[in-house]
């Protein structure tokens, strides 16, 4: 009978054996510290289901609170209200994990807060220092990290806001040297300050343009806003080039579209620069307006393209508020009059964007406020007065229905619909 030849014994088979073992436990101990790590700047890891959502503002006496709705139009409050609290206006992170929000629950300052759907807990503050923030923006859409930051004004400047780790960059005005992380009481005065001071005095509305090369924004100044861009794409010496603009506006609303394009509406036309007005529009000494309240629509990346699509010389039809729907291919205006500067819909109307507003189709000629399409494109979501009530409602385009969101009292505004789909649970 043949025999085996022994298994060999190795000498160091123990000490490769506790080597790997050790190996094994560093890479453990540095993951966990990783994870650990991750956790102090982020403790919220948890998954947030959201789908047919819809979260609003409930104003209760002096103050306003975040609520929620499920699919079965059940109310929930967002935790940690209490009574004569402001909360701003909700906004859902683009994954629906996530509702931010501004408010000021405490410290008397506005501050960023997280709030994941389903959580018991109360909202977690995101924010340190003592300026007040606005209400973030996530945008815009198909952009790669589109959960990662965000757009919010603070004390007149844009920032980028990191809702992490709570870090905000300075983007509006530009910093000069491509800018640098911008410390909670800074505020960098360059060359483009001065340029800005010109424009106006302050930031109220930004947005991103498409891949995030164009920032368009309005200024405050004394007699209303200004529309105005920047472009961020440097020149051949790497230096930024200088802001740029457009119209002015007792009050200016705008939108942008998923290629980019922008569409704005002007109510009480002002000159840019009475000083400068352009050639076009004096005769014999005379300065004519182009229209009173308007509409505007161009491409960012080429002016030349900026076209009228709106012009009325009176209050008593007009068109404001311009809403992109998520593919860009329909937009939206509420429309009604102007009186003593003061805006009231009548109704909304729908069209191809760039189009003449004349050519648009009427939706619904009932009164609605804060109007905002559904991410599917399908529908749209509002808030309008239902005898003394001002309830959420939701409109089916195809169908052309409208169904009630809040049936109880209340007060509700800024309605927005959760951008998570089923297959996301």
């Amino acid at each position: 009978m043949a025999q085996t030849e022994p298994r060999p014994e190795f000498k160091n088979q123990r000490l490769l054996l506790r080597l790997a073992i050790g190996l094994l436990l560093i890479a453990g101990l540095v993951f966990g510290f990783q994870m650990l790590r991750n956790f102090g700047r982020n403790p919220d890891i948890l998954r947030g289901v959201s789908v047919d959502m819809v979260a609003a503002l409930k104003y209760e006496g002096e103050g306003a609170k975040v609520v929620v709705f499920d699919a079965q139009g059940n109310m929930t409050e967002v935790p940690g209200w209490k009574p004569g609290v402001k909360d701003g206006p909700p906004v859902w992170r683009p994954d629906g994990e996530r509702l931010f929000f501004s408010s000021d629950r405490e410290e008397n300052t506005f501050h960023i807060y997280r709030w994941r759907p389903g959580a018991t807990e109360k909202a977690d503050r995101r924010t340190v220092g003592t300026r007040s923030k606005g209400t973030p923006w996530f945008g815009p859409l198909g952009y790669e990290g589109i959960n990662d930051t965000a757009i919010l004004t603070s004390s007149g400047f844009v920032n980028e806001y990191s809702p992490i780790d709570g870090a905000i960059r300075q983007l509006l005005p530009p910093v000069t040297g491509g800018g640098t992380q911008q410390g909670e009481e800074g505020g960098t005065i360059d060359q483009f300050a001065a340029l800005y001071e010109r424009i106006g005095e302050s930031f109220k509305v930004a947005r991103w343009g498409k891949d995030r090369r164009f920032l368009i924004a309005t200024m405050r100044r004394e007699d209303g806003d200004v529309l105005m861009l920047q472009d961020f794409q440097p020149n051949a010496e790497g230096v930024l080039p200088p802001p740029v603009p457009i119209f002015a506006g007792e009050n200016i609303n705008f939108d942008v579209a998923l290629d980019g394009s922008v569409t704005a509406a002007i109510q009480e036309f002002t000159w840019i620069d009475p000083e400068d007005i352009p050639e076009q529009f004096v005769k014999e000494g005379v300065a004519t307006r182009p229209f009173v309240h308007g509409a505007i629509h161009f491409d960012p990346a080429d002016l030349k393209t900026l076209k009228i699509v709106f012009a009325a010389q009176d209050g008593t039809q007009v068109a404001a508020n311009p809403a992109y729907s998520p593919d860009g291919s329909k937009l939206l205006f509420s429309v009604g009059t102007v009186t003593a500067g003061n805006f009231d819909p009548k109704g909304i109307i729908i069209g191809e964007p760039g189009k003449p507003v004349g050519e648009y189709t009427v939706l619904t000629d009932k009164v609605c406020f804060e109007i905002a399409w559904l991410p599917s494109g399908e529908g749209l979501i509002y808030a309008r007065r239902d005898g003394k009530n001002r309830r959420i409602y939701r409109y089916d385009l195809t169908a052309g229905t409208e169904t009630a969101i809040s049936t109880g009292d209340g007060e509700f505004a800024f309605p927005t619909f959760s951008p998570q789909r089923p297959e996301q649970k």
